[in-house]
């Protein structure tokens, strides 16, 4: 069921919801994307993969939530995976080879939001649960400098020159 990806708004993983039992144990790296690590683009599409390893019957569900579990961004199912509602993402079936991936896309949500949290929980077996989360930054985009005009439009060495235009902000020459 939705809502088990371990995030503060969920409050729970799938080892408490009926589903798998124990305790989810906090492993990193089992979410990976492709977001640069200057940041996301606002808008932009970007690879999220999912890799368990082990023997047993492997699944996952993931969400890119904010604290008070709204959902950040768009995801779009890839091969074996479904999107539950419009904030999570799960396995479409079991799998149980030693070692497996799943990847679907995530395009990010506009500009402003800052770090977007991915929280997953994972099943490695019925009683072998873990849970996982990847952060990623806003990129900063800082405009070039643009001129509009200036005076005078010639001068000799020394004279005073204004420039007028936008993005000198910090510009020491």
């Amino acid at each position: 069921p939705a809502g088990n990806t371990g995030s503060p708004a969920d409050g729970t993983t799938c080892s408490k919801s009926g589903c798998h039992n124990g305790t989810a144990v906090t492993q990193a790296g089992i979410i990976t994307s492709d977001v640069p690590t200057s940041g996301y683009i606002p808008g932009s599409t970007y690879n999220i993969t999912i890799s368990l390893t082990g023997s047993g019957k492997k699944g996952f569900q993931v969400s890119p939530q904010d604290i008070n579990g709204n959902v950040m961004g768009s995801l779009i199912a890839g091969t074996g995976t479904k999107i539950l509602g419009t904030k999570y993402i799960t396995h479409t079936a079991a799998k149980s080879t030693t070692s497996c991936t799943w990847t679907f896309q995530w395009i990010a949500p506009a500009a402003g939001k800052g770090a977007i949290t991915f929280y997953g929980a994972f099943a490695i077996t019925q009683s072998t649960t873990k849970k996982s989360t990847l952060v990623v930054n806003e990129a900063v985009v800082v405009a070039a400098p643009s001129i509009t005009s200036f005076t005078p439009t010639s001068a000799v060495v020394g004279a005073t020159v204004t420039i007028t235009g936008t993005g000198f902000t910090g510009a020491t020459s």
